[in-house]
């Protein structure tokens, strides 16, 4: 078993044609050739099982390809007109990687130059009575749908961090790059649609998957992934037609393909 990348298949591959020679050589050469070909694939027959998490973020590390095509040249034009200083490429799983550091303020992951800690006591004064999701660490060697996973709580806080964002631009004198850049890009319209199919898409596709694909409770073994992933592709073909369908809160994208029904 490995994970689904080009070089894991490749030496899954080399293992496979390795097990297959050890046992024509233990059978002998006359022998083996003696056999018919399908007798010499029950002999050496052998299973290989594709890590499906690796699968899970190859599939979103694709759609956030897609994302980029289709958000760039929508903003280019903008861009273009701001300061080099600040920046600003629109490329919005860097402008995740960059709010983690700035708005993460648990101690053991808190980014040295960000505002975690600062942002938190900020809330607490001005805005008490209000909730902030929490916010991971995501530029640290993680895998891609952490990008997905982190849109949930920075959609679900954008309030917050726009007004935080703009009351440290405009009392801080020097040093404030990296808030007018995270200010100028989640600004952006488009930047906070793609945020908010992000979140969907974690909360709808990428935490069953990691449920299913993870679960002890449901005894699932690899090949029990097939009705899932078979009811993903089809309803992601659908969408095509009616990316609506990913709103309804009511919407289940697996519960028909495992009770059966």
């Amino acid at each position: 078993m490995s994970d689904a990348c080009a070089q894991a298949q490749s030496m899954s591959a080399e293992i496979s044609a390795r097990a297959r020679k050890s046992i024509e050589d233990k059978v002998g050469p006359g022998a083996w050739n003696g056999m018919s070909e399908d007798e010499q694939k029950s002999a050496a027959r052998n299973a290989n099982q594709f890590c499906l998490n690796h699968l899970r973020n190859t599939a979103m590390r694709r759609a956030a390809k897609m994302e980029g095509k289709l958000l760039k040249p929508k903003s280019e034009a903008a861009i273009s007109e701001i300061d080099p200083r600040y920046q600003v490429h629109g490329d919005l799983s860097a402008a995740l990687r960059a709010v983690s550091k700035e708005f993460v303020y648990l101690a053991i992951r808190a980014y040295a130059k960000g505002n975690g800690m600062y942002f938190f006591a900020w809330v607490i004064k001005f805005f008490p009575d209000r909730v902030v999701s929490i916010l991971k660490r995501i530029d640290l060697g993680v895998r891609f749908d952490v990008e997905f996973e982190a849109a949930v709580s920075v959609y679900m806080n954008l309030t917050l961090h726009m007004k935080f964002l703009k009351f440290v631009v405009d009392t801080k004198d020097v040093g404030k790059i990296l808030e007018m850049n995270l200010f100028i890009t989640l600004s952006s319209l488009e930047a906070q649609a793609a945020l908010r199919a992000r979140a969907i898409s974690f909360i709808k596709v990428v935490h069953p998957l990691r449920f299913l694909t993870n679960s002890e409770e449901l005894n699932f073994v690899p090949a029990d992934m097939t009705k899932p992933l078979q009811a993903l592709a089809k309803f992601l073909g659908e969408s095509k037609e009616d990316g609506a369908r990913l709103i309804d809160r009511n919407l289940d994208i697996f519960r028909e393909a495992l009770s059966g029904e």
